[in-house]
């Protein structure tokens, strides 16, 4: 397992350094900890889905190929450096992030938010998705083109012909449920169409039947979104926290 140590060390100025080892051990593991940030490491960086079989093995190559890289090499100053600071930026957010936690945001002030941009919190549009999975991404284009005029009942009728090897009828879904590349295809005009086909990998692929399309009518209930207008109003104060901690460590180092 590659193990980063990060260690505080406090000195007498009040100042904070951080200082990393990377080393290597001999027998590589994965913990639901690793397994639960890399999770949540794609899904805030690329709003990206990982199943948990997919985060374990994830970790476990990055690792191999990490462990690789130290028995050949010496990291250098410059690399370092790179980790020490994704690792201070990391810790910097997590700080201000944690005391805004705690910022008393009463109801008065969550619903003037609210009323004062209502447009923000209009109901979702929802789709109701049939995908065809294959293995062969020529097989999905070749599907597509083939189906791409025909109607739901003749496309699952002539599925093996074309090596689906699964048909998954999902339940309805708001559009900012997929990704962004599945979203940018999603519209009304697309109800009773295939998307295009979505390549994931060499040997996975898929293509999305949008069996029907609900337009949405109205506004969230205000009771249902007031942790999310909690999180909007934190992000939007982050850098004046953040500038507040800065100036209160600045007074202590004087």
């Amino acid at each position: 397992m590659l193990k980063i140590f990060i260690s505080f060390l406090i000195v007498c100025s009040y100042m904070f350094s951080i200082e990393i080892n990377v080393t290597k051990d001999k027998k590589i593991t994965v913990s639901e900890y690793d397994k639960n940030a890399v999770t949540a490491y794609l899904q805030q960086l690329f709003n990206f889905h990982i199943t948990n079989k997919g985060a374990y093995k994830l970790v476990k190559e990055n690792r191999m190929l990490a462990n690789f890289y130290l028995d050949e090499n010496n990291l250098s100053k410059y690399d370092i450096s790179y980790i020490k600071i994704i690792a201070e930026n990391y810790l910097a957010d997590k700080v201000v992030k944690d005391i805004q936690s705690k910022a008393d945001l009463s109801e008065k002030v969550l619903l003037s938010y609210y009323i004062e941009n209502k447009d923000k919190f209009k109901k979702e549009d929802k789709i109701k998705p049939i995908i065809f999975w294959f293995k062969d991404p020529d097989d999905a284009i070749n599907f597509y083109m083939q189906m791409k005029t025909k109607d739901l009942s003749y496309m699952k009728a002539r599925s093996k012909n074309f090596k689906v090897f699964k048909i998954e009828d999902v339940d309805y879904k708001p559009i900012t449920f997929f990704k962004k590349e599945i979203r940018n295809l999603i519209s009304p005009e697309k109800k009773g169409k295939l998307l295009y086909p979505m390549v994931l990998s060499s040997q996975v692929a898929n293509v999305m039947y949008i069996e029907d399309y609900q337009k949405a009518v109205g506004n969230k209930p205000f009771k249902n979104i007031k942790e999310e207008i909690k999180k909007i109003l934190l992000k939007k104060s982050f850098n004046d926290f953040r500038k507040k901690l800065i100036q209160q460590y600045r007074k202590v180092e004087k």
